[in-house]
Protein backbone atom coordinates (compact mmCIF):
# COMPACT_ATOMS: atom_id res chain seq x y z
CA UNK A 1 0.00 0.00 0.00
CA UNK A 2 2.84 2.23 0.95
CA UNK A 3 4.71 1.22 -2.24
CA UNK A 4 1.37 2.56 -4.38
CA UNK A 5 0.97 5.57 -2.51
CA UNK A 6 4.81 6.72 -2.49
CA UNK A 7 5.23 6.17 -6.25
CA UNK A 8 1.89 7.97 -6.79
CA UNK A 9 3.33 10.95 -4.98
CA UNK A 10 6.61 10.96 -6.41
CA UNK A 11 4.20 10.91 -10.18
CA UNK A 12 1.85 13.68 -9.06
CA UNK A 13 5.37 15.83 -7.74
CA UNK A 14 6.43 15.28 -11.29
CA UNK A 15 3.92 16.52 -12.96
CA UNK A 16 3.14 19.24 -11.11
CA UNK A 17 7.27 20.40 -11.84
CA UNK A 18 6.64 20.01 -14.87
CA UNK A 19 3.28 22.16 -15.05
CA UNK A 20 5.05 25.06 -13.30
CA UNK A 21 8.06 24.61 -14.93
CA UNK A 22 6.74 25.79 -18.40
CA UNK A 23 4.95 29.13 -17.26
CA UNK A 24 7.75 29.98 -15.10
CA UNK A 25 10.91 29.68 -16.87
CA UNK A 26 9.51 29.09 -20.80
CA UNK A 27 11.26 31.50 -22.95
CA UNK A 28 7.95 32.65 -24.66
CA UNK A 29 5.99 33.42 -21.44
CA UNK A 30 4.66 36.63 -20.52
CA UNK A 31 7.75 38.31 -22.67
CA UNK A 32 7.16 42.29 -22.91
CA UNK A 33 9.58 43.22 -25.69
CA UNK A 34 9.19 44.22 -28.94
CA UNK A 35 7.79 41.83 -31.50
CA UNK A 36 10.56 42.32 -33.85
CA UNK A 37 13.67 40.24 -34.95
CA UNK A 38 16.25 39.43 -33.04
CA UNK A 39 18.61 42.15 -34.41
CA UNK A 40 16.31 45.04 -34.03
CA UNK A 41 15.57 44.27 -30.77
CA UNK A 42 19.51 44.21 -29.96
CA UNK A 43 19.54 47.73 -31.32
CA UNK A 44 16.76 49.23 -29.47
CA UNK A 45 16.91 47.40 -26.51
CA UNK A 46 18.41 50.67 -24.50
CA UNK A 47 15.76 52.87 -25.99
CA UNK A 48 12.43 51.05 -25.70
CA UNK A 49 12.36 51.67 -22.14
CA UNK A 50 13.28 55.15 -22.38
CA UNK A 51 11.77 57.92 -22.90
CA UNK A 52 12.99 59.12 -26.69
CA UNK A 53 14.48 62.31 -24.89
CA UNK A 54 16.75 60.18 -22.52
CA UNK A 55 19.88 61.00 -25.13
CA UNK A 56 19.32 65.03 -25.02
CA UNK A 57 17.51 65.26 -21.63
CA UNK A 58 16.50 63.92 -18.81
CA UNK A 59 13.08 62.16 -18.37
CA UNK A 60 11.63 64.84 -15.55
CA UNK A 61 13.70 67.69 -17.30
CA UNK A 62 13.13 69.18 -20.58
CA UNK A 63 15.85 70.98 -22.94
CA UNK A 64 14.44 75.25 -22.80
CA UNK A 65 13.38 74.52 -26.76
CA UNK A 66 11.29 71.54 -25.36
CA UNK A 67 9.98 73.62 -22.90
CA UNK A 68 8.79 75.91 -25.25
CA UNK A 69 7.62 73.62 -27.16
CA UNK A 70 5.55 72.24 -24.29
CA UNK A 71 4.01 75.47 -23.39
CA UNK A 72 2.51 76.35 -26.62
CA UNK A 73 0.81 72.57 -27.04
CA UNK A 74 -0.79 72.39 -23.83
CA UNK A 75 -2.45 75.50 -24.37
CA UNK A 76 -4.33 74.24 -27.02
CA UNK A 77 -6.58 71.76 -25.23
CA UNK A 78 -8.23 69.02 -27.29
CA UNK A 79 -11.89 68.49 -27.09
CA UNK A 80 -13.59 65.73 -25.64
CA UNK A 81 -14.94 64.50 -29.57
CA UNK A 82 -10.84 65.08 -30.29
CA UNK A 83 -10.23 62.47 -27.74
CA UNK A 84 -13.04 60.16 -28.68
CA UNK A 85 -11.36 60.09 -32.46
CA UNK A 86 -7.83 59.50 -30.81
CA UNK A 87 -8.90 56.18 -29.63
CA UNK A 88 -11.34 55.35 -32.07
CA UNK A 89 -9.51 56.02 -35.19
CA UNK A 90 -7.29 52.59 -35.29
CA UNK A 91 -6.43 52.45 -38.85
CA UNK A 92 -2.87 51.79 -39.05
CA UNK A 93 -0.35 54.22 -40.66
CA UNK A 94 2.20 52.37 -39.98
CA UNK A 95 2.68 48.45 -40.76
CA UNK A 96 4.17 47.13 -38.08
CA UNK A 97 5.03 48.26 -34.35
CA UNK A 98 8.92 48.54 -35.07
CA UNK A 99 8.12 51.42 -37.70
CA UNK A 100 5.77 53.32 -36.06
CA UNK A 101 7.74 52.97 -33.11
CA UNK A 102 11.48 54.20 -35.10
CA UNK A 103 9.19 57.12 -36.37
CA UNK A 104 8.02 58.15 -33.14
CA UNK A 105 11.62 58.29 -31.42
CA UNK A 106 12.85 60.23 -34.57
CA UNK A 107 9.36 62.94 -33.84
CA UNK A 108 10.06 63.26 -30.82
CA UNK A 109 13.85 63.93 -30.41
CA UNK A 110 13.13 66.54 -33.24
CA UNK A 111 10.45 68.17 -30.74
CA UNK A 112 7.44 67.38 -32.83
CA UNK A 113 5.26 66.02 -30.33
CA UNK A 114 2.16 65.77 -32.27
CA UNK A 115 3.49 63.60 -34.85
CA UNK A 116 5.38 61.38 -32.33
CA UNK A 117 2.00 61.17 -30.27
CA UNK A 118 0.40 59.91 -33.54
CA UNK A 119 3.34 57.34 -34.41
CA UNK A 120 3.35 55.85 -30.72
CA UNK A 121 -0.51 55.63 -30.87
CA UNK A 122 0.01 53.57 -33.92
CA UNK A 123 3.02 51.63 -32.12
CA UNK A 124 0.44 50.75 -29.36
CA UNK A 125 -2.57 49.70 -31.26
CA UNK A 126 -0.31 47.52 -33.36
CA UNK A 127 1.28 45.54 -29.73
CA UNK A 128 -1.15 47.23 -26.73
CA UNK A 129 1.11 44.46 -24.48
CA UNK A 130 4.26 45.95 -25.12
CA UNK A 131 5.34 48.32 -22.24
CA UNK A 132 7.74 50.34 -24.02
CA UNK A 133 5.03 51.16 -26.65
CA UNK A 134 2.42 51.95 -23.82
CA UNK A 135 5.12 53.72 -21.70
CA UNK A 136 6.23 56.14 -24.74
CA UNK A 137 2.81 56.42 -25.62
CA UNK A 138 2.13 57.98 -21.99
CA UNK A 139 5.05 60.73 -22.29
CA UNK A 140 4.11 62.00 -25.82
CA UNK A 141 0.35 62.21 -24.80
CA UNK A 142 1.01 64.68 -21.83
CA UNK A 143 3.08 66.86 -24.26
CA UNK A 144 0.20 67.32 -26.30
CA UNK A 145 -2.23 67.62 -23.43
CA UNK A 146 -3.79 64.49 -23.81
CA UNK A 147 -3.57 64.17 -20.30
CA UNK A 148 -6.55 61.25 -19.73
CA UNK A 149 -5.30 59.12 -22.71
CA UNK A 150 -1.53 59.52 -20.59
CA UNK A 151 -2.61 58.20 -17.86
CA UNK A 152 -4.47 55.22 -18.83
CA UNK A 153 -0.95 54.37 -21.35
CA UNK A 154 1.36 54.88 -18.11
CA UNK A 155 -0.98 52.32 -16.29
CA UNK A 156 -0.99 50.20 -18.82
CA UNK A 157 2.96 50.29 -18.98
CA UNK A 158 2.75 49.42 -15.05
CA UNK A 159 0.71 46.62 -15.54
CA UNK A 160 3.19 45.22 -17.37
CA UNK A 161 5.62 45.80 -15.44
CA UNK A 162 5.41 46.64 -11.67
CA UNK A 163 9.07 47.64 -11.22
CA UNK A 164 8.52 50.54 -14.30
CA UNK A 165 10.08 53.09 -12.03
CA UNK A 166 10.00 55.63 -15.33
CA UNK A 167 6.47 54.77 -15.79
CA UNK A 168 5.42 55.64 -11.92
CA UNK A 169 7.36 58.29 -11.62
CA UNK A 170 5.97 60.05 -14.78
CA UNK A 171 2.85 59.15 -13.73
CA UNK A 172 3.02 60.82 -10.33
CA UNK A 173 4.01 63.98 -11.66
CA UNK A 174 1.02 63.69 -14.39
CA UNK A 175 -1.49 63.47 -10.62
CA UNK A 176 -0.02 67.56 -10.19
CA UNK A 177 -2.79 68.04 -13.08
CA UNK A 178 -4.63 65.13 -13.08
CA UNK A 179 -5.18 64.67 -8.98
CA UNK A 180 -7.47 61.58 -10.31
CA UNK A 181 -4.26 59.78 -11.76
CA UNK A 182 -2.74 59.01 -8.08
CA UNK A 183 -6.76 57.41 -7.18
CA UNK A 184 -7.30 53.86 -7.58
CA UNK A 185 -11.04 52.31 -7.66
CA UNK A 186 -12.71 50.48 -5.33
CA UNK A 187 -13.00 50.50 -1.87
CA UNK A 188 -13.89 47.55 -0.14
CA UNK A 189 -11.45 45.57 2.15
CA UNK A 190 -11.67 42.96 -0.75
CA UNK A 191 -10.46 45.39 -3.53
CA UNK A 192 -7.76 46.86 -1.31
CA UNK A 193 -6.40 43.90 -0.37
CA UNK A 194 -6.07 42.38 -4.50
CA UNK A 195 -4.45 46.03 -4.91
CA UNK A 196 -1.74 45.26 -2.21
CA UNK A 197 -0.98 41.74 -3.00
CA UNK A 198 -0.75 42.43 -6.94
CA UNK A 199 1.37 45.42 -6.28
CA UNK A 200 3.74 43.06 -4.57
CA UNK A 201 3.73 39.57 -6.65
CA UNK A 202 3.76 39.28 -10.31
CA UNK A 203 2.42 35.73 -11.38
CA UNK A 204 5.83 35.05 -12.40
CA UNK A 205 6.78 35.69 -8.72
CA UNK A 206 4.03 33.74 -7.57
CA UNK A 207 4.21 30.53 -9.57
CA UNK A 208 7.77 30.42 -9.19
CA UNK A 209 7.38 30.40 -5.24
CA UNK A 210 4.79 27.99 -5.34
CA UNK A 211 6.77 25.83 -7.51
CA UNK A 212 9.41 25.85 -5.11
CA UNK A 213 7.42 25.50 -1.99
CA UNK A 214 5.65 22.03 -3.72
CA UNK A 215 8.21 20.69 -4.40
CA UNK A 216 10.32 21.46 -0.89
CA UNK A 217 6.67 20.05 1.29
CA UNK A 218 6.29 17.46 -1.44
CA UNK A 219 9.85 16.29 -0.67
CA UNK A 220 9.62 16.51 2.99
CA UNK A 221 6.23 14.79 3.04
CA UNK A 222 7.99 11.90 0.79
CA UNK A 223 10.40 11.49 3.84
CA UNK A 224 8.05 11.29 6.32
CA UNK A 225 6.18 8.62 4.47
CA UNK A 226 9.17 6.28 3.68
CA UNK A 227 10.49 7.37 7.59
CA UNK A 228 6.46 5.80 8.48
CA UNK A 229 7.16 2.52 5.97
CA UNK A 230 10.29 1.66 7.66
CA UNK A 231 8.74 1.93 10.85
CA UNK A 232 6.11 -0.63 10.27
CA UNK A 233 7.87 -2.86 8.34
CA UNK A 234 10.42 -3.04 11.32
CA UNK A 235 8.12 -3.01 13.81
CA UNK A 236 9.64 0.53 14.90
CA UNK A 237 8.21 3.84 16.41
CA UNK A 238 6.36 5.31 14.40
CA UNK A 239 8.32 9.17 13.53
CA UNK A 240 6.74 12.23 14.30
CA UNK A 241 4.31 14.59 12.03
CA UNK A 242 7.29 16.43 10.42
CA UNK A 243 7.07 20.27 11.47
CA UNK A 244 8.99 21.13 8.09
CA UNK A 245 6.20 19.21 5.95
CA UNK A 246 3.77 21.42 7.75
CA UNK A 247 4.97 24.25 7.65
CA UNK A 248 5.30 24.19 3.60
CA UNK A 249 1.57 22.97 3.38
CA UNK A 250 0.81 26.35 5.26
CA UNK A 251 2.78 28.47 2.72
CA UNK A 252 1.61 26.20 -0.21
CA UNK A 253 -2.12 27.42 0.78
CA UNK A 254 -1.05 30.80 1.33
CA UNK A 255 0.51 30.98 -1.99
CA UNK A 256 -2.49 29.11 -3.91
CA UNK A 257 -4.60 32.45 -2.25
CA UNK A 258 -2.12 34.97 -3.61
CA UNK A 259 -2.10 33.33 -7.05
CA UNK A 260 -5.57 33.28 -7.05
CA UNK A 261 -6.08 37.12 -5.80
CA UNK A 262 -3.44 37.85 -8.77
CA UNK A 263 -5.47 36.25 -11.65
CA UNK A 264 -8.44 37.63 -10.33
CA UNK A 265 -6.50 41.39 -10.52
CA UNK A 266 -5.66 39.74 -13.72
CA UNK A 267 -9.06 38.97 -15.49
CA UNK A 268 -10.55 42.34 -13.94
CA UNK A 269 -10.79 44.89 -17.20
CA UNK A 270 -9.89 48.57 -15.25
CA UNK A 271 -9.77 51.30 -17.50
CA UNK A 272 -8.73 54.74 -17.59
CA UNK A 273 -11.76 57.84 -18.35
CA UNK A 274 -10.46 60.60 -21.00
CA UNK A 275 -12.08 63.41 -21.55
CA UNK A 276 -12.29 66.80 -18.68
CA UNK A 277 -15.71 65.31 -17.64
CA UNK A 278 -17.46 62.14 -18.61
CA UNK A 279 -21.43 61.65 -18.16
CA UNK A 280 -22.29 58.29 -16.45
CA UNK A 281 -25.43 57.05 -18.23
CA UNK A 282 -28.52 54.50 -17.43
CA UNK A 283 -27.89 53.07 -20.51
CA UNK A 284 -25.76 52.65 -23.18
CA UNK A 285 -27.29 55.59 -25.26
CA UNK A 286 -27.06 59.32 -24.81
CA UNK A 287 -31.03 59.96 -24.45
CA UNK A 288 -30.10 57.94 -21.13
CA UNK A 289 -30.29 60.12 -18.16
CA UNK A 290 -27.40 61.20 -16.59
CA UNK A 291 -26.30 59.86 -12.96
CA UNK A 292 -23.10 61.07 -12.21
CA UNK A 293 -20.03 62.89 -13.52
CA UNK A 294 -16.72 61.27 -13.87
CA UNK A 295 -13.41 63.19 -13.80
CA UNK A 296 -10.32 62.96 -16.25
CA UNK A 297 -8.19 59.58 -15.06
CA UNK A 298 -10.73 58.24 -13.06
CA UNK A 299 -10.09 54.28 -12.84
CA UNK A 300 -13.48 52.32 -13.28
CA UNK A 301 -14.05 48.76 -13.24
CA UNK A 302 -15.25 47.42 -16.94
CA UNK A 303 -17.94 44.62 -16.41
CA UNK A 304 -18.93 44.49 -19.91
CA UNK A 305 -19.34 46.25 -23.56
CA UNK A 306 -21.87 46.35 -25.69
CA UNK A 307 -21.31 47.41 -28.94
CA UNK A 308 -19.91 51.03 -29.05
CA UNK A 309 -20.59 50.84 -25.02
CA UNK A 310 -18.99 49.93 -21.90
CA UNK A 311 -20.82 48.92 -18.38
CA UNK A 312 -18.65 50.34 -15.60
CA UNK A 313 -18.26 50.38 -12.18
CA UNK A 314 -16.94 53.63 -10.18
CA UNK A 315 -16.02 53.67 -6.19
CA UNK A 316 -19.02 53.79 -4.26
CA UNK A 317 -21.26 51.47 -6.44
CA UNK A 318 -21.93 53.93 -8.82
CA UNK A 319 -22.47 51.81 -12.41
CA UNK A 320 -23.39 52.93 -15.63
CA UNK A 321 -22.91 53.08 -19.40
CA UNK A 322 -19.95 55.34 -20.86
CA UNK A 323 -19.13 55.34 -24.76
CA UNK A 324 -16.23 52.84 -25.59
CA UNK A 325 -13.78 55.98 -26.60
CA UNK A 326 -14.24 58.01 -23.62
CA UNK A 327 -12.20 54.70 -21.39
CA UNK A 328 -8.61 53.53 -22.40
CA UNK A 329 -8.18 49.85 -21.26
CA UNK A 330 -5.13 49.22 -19.19
CA UNK A 331 -5.57 46.03 -17.22
CA UNK A 332 -7.15 42.86 -17.93
CA UNK A 333 -6.46 40.51 -21.33
CA UNK A 334 -5.15 42.23 -23.99
CA UNK A 335 -7.30 43.40 -26.66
Amino acid sequence: MFDRLFTMLKRILFILIWTFCGPVFGQNTLTMENPTTNAANSEQSTSLEESPSDTEASDTEATDAGADEEETVEAESPSADELEQDMADKTPSYDTAEAAFIEGVRFYQNQKYPDAYNAFRQAYFHDPNNKSAAYNLGITAAKVNRLGIAVGALRRALNLDRSFDAAEEHLKELSQKVPAAQAHSGGSPMEKLKKQVVHFFSIDLVLALLLMALTFTGWQWLKYLGHKKKAFEEDLPLPDLPIKALVGTGANLLLIIIATLVVMELILTRATILPPSQSLFTGPNEKSASIFELNQGQEVIVRKTLDEWSLITYPGGFTGWVPNETIFTHTGWAK
